[in-house]
């Protein structure tokens, strides 16, 4: 039974995200076209993210936040354990 609940959530996810997804790209390229450096880019991104995680269910745990200075770049390297990956970048790293 729990199959076909997954089943379900998946379905439901991509039948809701995808079109999410091209709307939130569309607001993102307008926007940065206008203004590349719009901290309402960063506010879209953060929310189309969370929103693939919330409804996947995706349980995200970050440890170590506090030990990164926006104002430094950084050179993020995920190992690619599943598709959320991208999600999980955008939703808990503030950079």
């Amino acid at each position: 039974m729990r199959f076909v609940g997954d089943l379900i959530r998946t379905f439901v996810t991509f039948v809701v995200m995808v079109p999410v997804t091209a709307v939130a790209a569309s607001i993102v390229t307008a926007t940065a076209i206008v203004k590349n450096d719009s901290p309402f880019v960063e506010w879209v991104i953060r929310r189309w993210a969370a929103m693939w995680m919330w409804l996947a269910k995706v349980n995200l745990e970050v440890v170590g936040r506090e030990n990164i200075d926006p104002s430094r770049s950084y050179v993020i390297i995920s190992n690619h354990l599943s598709a959320f990956d991208i999600m999980a970048h955008f939703a808990a790293l503030p950079v």
